[in-house]
């Protein structure tokens, strides 16, 4: 929004009724995004305990950057130890299996 205050001095005289816009709606943007934000991590709060955002970055860094350690993280903080039966079948060919 910077840059938009010296435009005056290369256009020409801005008027006040845009400044006075372009501040409104700069404020209704970063209240759109704090809001959605705020959902957002509610909703993962709810859910897992965590927020959503930081999840969501270790997933993507995992998945663009092949980075495990922060998704790791996550998984170690909301898994639980288990026993776990396993049973396997296998079939015999010869020497094959």
């Amino acid at each position: 929004i910077i840059p938009i205050f010296f435009m005056g001095s290369v256009i020409g005289s801005l008027k006040t009724n845009f400044f006075i816009t372009s501040v409104i709606f700069v404020l209704i943007a970063l209240l759109a995004v704090s809001l959605f934000g705020f959902l957002v991590n509610r909703v993962g709060r709810r859910e897992f305990g965590i927020s959503s955002l930081p999840l969501f970055k270790a997933f993507v860094s995992n998945w663009t950057e092949n980075l495990n350690a922060p998704l790791e993280g996550f998984f170690e903080r909301l898994g639980s130890e288990q026993d776990v039966k396993l049973s396997i079948l296998a079939f015999r060919t010869g020497e094959k299996i």
